[in-house]
C-alpha cells in the first residue's frame, strides 16, 4: 500500500510493477517507471476517487485508463468514453417515461410487494413529476432534484424526502446504464443543497396504561369485525394491515401460531406469532361465519386497514386527553399500540430480543444476528399472554417478567 495515498497500491511480479486502485474492483494505472511515476499513480488516484463519488462507473474509469495514463490527459479522454451514444437526443426520453421503465424493471426483478410498488409509484409521481416529469432525463440538473426533495422535507415528511432522494438516484443509474445521460444528478445525502430534516419526527401517539383495559372491554363489547381486529392489532402488537388482512389458511389452532407470510410483512420475512389464549377464542369464534379467506371480513372482503385507526378515534374523541399517555406528544393511534406494547414490556424487564420478535422488527445486520435462527416462540408465548392479561385487566401493571 502506498503510504498516505488512500485505495492505491503497488503490486510487485517477478516481471512487472503496477500501480493498482481498489475500488469495488481493481483498477490498473500503469506500470511503473515505464508509463506512470508514483506522482502520476497518485494524481490518477485522487481523480478516480472523485468521478467515483460524482457518479461515474468502474467500466468507464478502466476504458479510459486502457488509453492513458497520465492525469493530465484523463479528463479529456474520460469525456470522450463516456459521452452519451445515442444518435438524435431527440430521442432521449422524459423523465417519467424513464421512472415507468424503471418501476416495471426493478418491481418484476426484485419482487416488490403490492405496498412497495405503491410507494415507489406513488411518491415520485406525486412529488417529482411537477417539478420535471416532462424533461428528458438528460436535461434535468442537480438544482432542480434538490429543489423537489426540499420541498418533500419542507412539509415535515422527512422519511418520504429520504426515500425519494434513493428513489430518483436509482431512477437516474437506471438512466446512466441506458445511455441516456453521463451522470447521475441526484445530490448525495449530505449535499449542501439538500437542507435536511426541517422538524424532529414524533413518534405515534399511544394510551395511558391504566385505560387499555377500558378501551379493550368496549371494543369487545362491540363485537364487530372492525373493533374485534382493532383489539387484536393491540394484544399482538403486529402491524394494523397485517391484522386486518390475516387469512385462515395462515391460523394454525394446534400449533397455537399464526404464521404470517413474507409478503404480508414489511421486512418481507415470515413472522410466527403466538395465538394467546382470548385471541384463541376470538378465532374459534369467528370461524365460518363466512366463505372468506380472511379472517375480519366487512362485503367478503378484508376489513380496511384505516379501520383500527376509525375505531381508537371513535372511541377516544370527545375525550383524548383524558386517554392520552402523559408523556405522548400526539393523540393515540393505532399504531401507537406498538409504542404502548414495548414500552410495557421493557417496563416490566422482558429481554429486549423477545420484544424486538414479537413486533417483527428488522435485525441489525450483524453476523451473529444473520446466524441467529431462532424466533423465541416460546418465551413470547408467555410475554404476550402476560400482556393480553393485562390489557383484560387480569394482571397488575407493576407485575414483572414472567419469563
Amino acid at each position: 500500500k502506498v503510504a498516505g495515498v488512500p485505495n492505491l497500491y503497488l503490486r510487485i511480479n517477478k516481471s512487472s510493477k503496477v500501480f493498482r486502485y481498489k475500488g469495488k474492483r481493481w483498477l490498473t494505472l500503469g506500470s511503473f517507471g515505464v508509463d506512470t511515476t508514483l506522482r502520476d499513480a497518485e494524481m490518477l488516484s485522487q481523480i478516480i476517487s472523485v468521478k467515483l463519488k460524482q457518479g461515474f462507473t468502474t467500466d468507464e474509469l478502466d476504458n479510459t485508463l486502457t488509453v492513458t495514463k497520465s492525469p493530465y490527459d484523463f479528463e479529456d479522454n474520460l469525456r470522450s468514453i463516456s459521452a452519451i451514444k445515442v444518435t438524435n437526443p431527440n430521442e432521449i426520453p422524459i423523465f417519467m417515461d424513464v421512472h415507468q421503465k424503471w418501476f416495471d424493471f426493478s418491481s418484476k426483478k426484485n419482487g416488490w410487494t403490492k405496498v412497495h410498488k405503491q410507494q415507489s409509484m406513488n411518491v415520485i409521481k406525486t412529488y417529482a413529476y411537477p417539478c420535471f416529469g416532462d424533461k428528458q432525463i438528460h436535461h434535468i440538473t442537480r438544482k432542480e432534484i434538490a429543489e423537489c426533495i426540499n420541498k418533500v422535507y419542507e412539509k415535515g415528511i422527512n422519511e418520504t424526502a429520504r426515500k425519494m432522494r434513493g428513489k430518483l438516484e436509482a431512477i437516474f443509474e437506471f438512466a446512466i446504464d441506458r445511455e441516456w445521460l453521463e451522470n447521475n444528478p441526484t445530490p448525495p445525502p449530505k449535499s449542501t443543497l439538500i437542507i435536511g430534516k426541517k422538524n424532529r419526527a414524533v413518534p405515534h401517539g399511544y394510551l395511558k396504561f391504566e385505560k387499555i383495559p377500558e378501551i379493550v372491554e368496549k371494543l369487545l363489547a362491540k363485537n364487530t369485525p372492525q373493533s374485534l381486529a382493532t383489539m387484536i392489532s393491540l394484544i399482538t402488537s403486529k402491524r394494523v394491515k397485517e391484522v386486518c388482512e390475516m387469512k385462515w389458511k395462515d391460523i394454525h389452532f394446534k400449533e397455537k401460531q399464526w404464521n404470517a407470510p413474507s409478503e404480508t410483512t414489511k421486512n418481507r420475512l415470515p413472522h410466527h406469532i403466538p395465538l394467546t389464549n382470548l385471541f384463541t377464542k376470538i378465532l374459534e369464534a369467528r370461524k365460518g361465519i363466512d366463505d372468506s379467506e380472511y379472517v375480519f371480513t366487512y362485503k367478503g372482503k378484508s376489513v380496511n386497514k384505516e379501520a383500527p385507526r376509525l375505531q381508537l378515534q371513535g372511541l377516544i374523541e370527545h375525550d383524548f386527553k383524558e386517554y392520552q399517555h402523559i408523556n405522548s406528544e400526539r393523540k393515540p393511534d393505532a399504531h401507537g399500540f406498538r409504542h404502548s406494547f414495548k414500552t410495557w414490556a421493557e417496563m416490566c424487564g422482558y429481554a429486549k430480543h423477545f420484544i424486538s420478535n414479537q413486533q417483527s422488527h428488522a435485525k441489525d445486520g450483524s453476523v451473529p444476528e444473520m446466524y441467529n435462527q431462532y424466533d423465541y416462540l416460546e418465551e413470547r408465548r408467555v410475554l404476550v399472554q402476560h400482556w393480553e392479561d393485562f390489557c383484560f385487566g387480569k394482571a397488575d401493571l407493576n407485575e414483572k417478567a414472567r419469563v
